[in-house]
């Protein structure tokens, strides 16, 4: 250690190897000085010209460095005095030392009651495979992904005009990406859509999310398949939502199972066309008694087709949402297994009664004037 000028030196090491600049580096280690409480409050630095003789840095990358702290508030510049230690930091040293525990650790943060009580009901998850491989379910053949010809159309699409790739997208997703998915969901899955009903999201999961943040209250009832998804049962956990475990046979979900347990339910989650974990696929006489049940209970059904695009056969097992003519079925797809996980790419095709889009002015930045569109998912009033 060294003093100089009042202040307090460091011998502080600049990393020249570091792909870190010298000025960054600079700052990093004065700052967590000022902030331990090595230097005292009014002390004066030294001189910029003195500090880069005794690191052995330029006289330029040491003001960049001061210039930060100044701006900061931990050290203030006197015209014609020099620089000093700023009495703020007396007040971030205090609050620094107000987050420490009796015991010098971090203070822990205080959690909703909502988050400490659904936490608690959490599964963990197994470790998720990074490198994909013979019967792994999370994972589609990535070694087989034509990623050269993904890069040429990648490289295409950043050659477009600068507002189309880097500003705020549409709000509900792309519009040709949502025109492509519903024409994808009318030929391969035989649903008849339109794209106004398709929302983009970031995979699945967000969806699950968003469901249950929508339609559920606190305590209500969700059917839930035993086993079934562990990602989507947390979601739904997290929203505060009632899991109910309904038994899975032959057949699939068993609904009957489900009456007896719960029949006052809000939301019914499935997989029918290739049931996660167990790869059953759901009978036509379980989907029509699952949908009736969703009627009687004025219910809704997430019905997941995570895997959808995969199938033996000649022709992949229908969907739920094909013979749904209540519109009680929500259905999610994602491109995780079609493309690949890193993508977060996925979607929501909600009821079309349910939607209802309104062009609203609100304050955009510097208080200008923008028209944002709003979506508004109503569920329609009964009795």
């Amino acid at each position: 250690m060294k003093r100089h000028g009042g202040a307090l030196l460091s011998s502080i090491r600049i990393d020249r190897s570091s792909d870190r600049r010298f000025s960054v580096q600079l700052y990093m280690a004065l700052r967590e000085l000022l902030l331990s409480g090595a230097f005292n409050i009014g002390d004066r630095m030294p001189a910029t010209r003195t500090l880069a003789l005794e690191i052995g840095v330029s006289r330029t990358t040491v003001i960049d460095a001061i210039d930060r702290l100044v701006s900061e508030g931990l050290l203030e510049s006197r015209v014609g005095a020099g620089t000093f230690v700023s009495k703020t930091l007396a007040a971030q040293i205090r609050l620094s030392d107000s987050a420490q525990g009796v015991d010098g650790h971090i203070a822990t943060p205080r959690l909703s009651r909502m988050t400490e009580r659904t936490s608690r009901a959490f599964t963990t998850r197994s470790p998720l495979p990074h490198k994909s491989a013979p019967f792994i379910t999370a994972l589609p053949a990535l070694d087989a992904f034509p990623m050269a010809q993904w890069a040429r159309l990648s490289a295409r699409h950043w050659r477009k005009a600068r507002d189309q790739i880097a500003g705020y997208g549409e709000p509900f997703g792309f519009a040709r990406l949502r025109s492509s998915i519903a024409q994808q969901l009318n030929a391969a899955r035989g649903i008849k859509c339109d794209p106004e009903q398709i929302f983009i999201v970031n995979g699945a999961q967000h969806a699950f999310a968003t469901i249950g943040l929508m339609l559920v209250n606190p305590g209500e009832a969700i059917w839930f398949e035993n086993p079934g998804a562990v990602g989507a049962r947390n979601a739904f956990l997290a929203c505060d939502a009632r899991l109910v475990p309904v038994d899975i046979d032959a057949e699939g979900f068993r609904v009957e199972d489900a009456l007896k347990k719960q029949p006052d339910f809000r939301l019914a989650f499935v997989t029918p066309s290739h049931q996660q974990p167990l790869g059953l696929v759901m009978s036509l006489a379980r989907r029509l008694a699952l949908l009736q049940a969703a009627k009687d209970a004025d219910a809704m059904i997430v019905e997941d087709d995570y895997d959808g695009e995969f199938y033996y056969g000649e022709q992949p097992p229908p969907t739920l949402k094909s013979i749904d003519t209540q519109e009680r079925v929500i259905y999610v797809g994602t491109f995780s297994k079609s493309l690949f996980p890193s993508l977060r790419l996925g979607y929501i095709l909600s009821p079309i009664s349910w939607m209802k889009v309104s062009l609203r002015p609100m304050s955009g930045p510097c208080g200008r004037s923008t028209r944002s569109a709003t979506m508004r998912l109503w569920i329609p009033q009964t009795g």
